[in-house]
């Protein structure tokens, strides 16, 4: 044929197909610019090589992995490539695609974490919670600071308030303090008023109802507080199977103009592609086909699952934190 090596490329990119025939087809002339380790320098956009473009990219990725990672990058609008890692730069919310609409326990998934991952945040209900226990749900959940704040609280709201002596507590106090029709409630008996639910309760059902309100109001804060964090922890949890933490928001600047964006580290980005070429070496199905990684991963892998706690982790916690807030 008397050509070099340089100009059969040069042919095949220009579209002469008596190349093709005269290494006796496609697969031949692949096989063979890949041993003479020229490969990479074909067009793999001919529409020769159409049928063939992943396994093309496969050998590409063995003979120049970074001309494999630029083309990867290139084709995909929602990854970047930066001192040797990847990103996927895109609307977060984009990210609950990724997860199932429906589960085994019939549980909107893709719904669930779309709300988590929207620029909003507002990702959890604001529960009507019935049946609040005054006593166990909230006052035994407090920490020593706090169950001494609030100990100190009851005793200078109540002074010099007379209480009905209507609990076996209630009678014993004001039995002792030589006036059974009322008790007084002072620093020598408070820790053991809070020690009897029963007690603890009456008092601020019938004499402390604005910070019986509040503590309740605490409690329902609380609650979808720590549900939140739940959801937010069990969404991520989840995407730690493609990512790298849970990501920042970023400031990207073009020109005069300026927009913010959403950043995360990819996990294991290049084995994902890998993966994919070497699963559709017998399909059309490329990496410019789907134009995005989350499609490209989306077309491997079962979709992801968030399955709802029972009841939120760190009620207790939130009650804590956020105490003098309400009382």
């Amino acid at each position: 044929m008397g050509l070099t090596w340089k100009e059969v490329v040069e042919k095949f990119n220009d579209g002469d197909d008596s190349i093709i025939d005269h290494f006796g087809g496609i697969e031949n002339f692949i096989k063979i610019l890949y041993k003479k380790k020229i490969l990479q320098y074909i067009d793999i956009e001919s529409e020769h090589i159409e049928d063939y473009i992943n396994y093309c990219m496969l050998l590409i990725y063995d003979l120049d992995k970074e001309l494999f990672i630029n083309r990867v990058v290139n084709e995909l609008s929602d990854v970047v490539y930066e001192n040797g890692k990847y990103y996927y730069v895109e609307n977060r919310e984009e990210l609950s695609r990724l997860f199932c609409d429906t589960n085994s326990r019939r549980v909107d998934s893709s719904s669930i974490a779309s709300r988590v991952l929207s620029d909003d945040g507002d990702y959890f209900e604001h529960f009507t919670i019935d049946n609040v226990d005054l006593y166990d749900d909230v006052i035994r959940e407090l920490n020593k600071n706090n169950l001494d704040h609030l100990k100190k609280h009851v005793v200078q709201s109540l002074s010099n308030t007379m209480i009905e002596p209507s609990t076996e507590l209630l009678e014993s106090i004001a039995e002792d303090q030589d006036h059974p029709d009322y008790a007084l409630i002072l620093e020598s008996n408070i820790n053991d008023i809070f020690l009897d639910s029963e007690t603890t309760e009456f008092i601020f059902e019938e004499y402390l109802s604005e910070d019986s309100s509040n503590l309740m109001n605490l409690y329902r804060s609380s609650y979808d507080s720590s549900y939140s964090e739940d959801i937010y922890d069990d969404v991520w949890s989840e995407l730690s199977r493609y990512f790298v933490g849970d990501g920042e928001f970023i400031t990207i600047n073009k020109g005069k103009y300026s927009y913010q964006t959403f950043k995360v580290e990819i996990l294991n980005f290049e084995s994902e592609i890998l993966k994919f070429l070497k699963e559709n070496l017998k399909y059309n199905s490329t990496i410019s086909y789907y134009g995005e990684y989350i499609n490209i991963i989306k077309s491997m892998d079962t979709c992801l699952s968030i399955y709802p706690r029972d009841y939120p982790s760190s009620v207790g916690e939130h009650i804590n934190d956020l105490f003098l807030d309400y009382i």
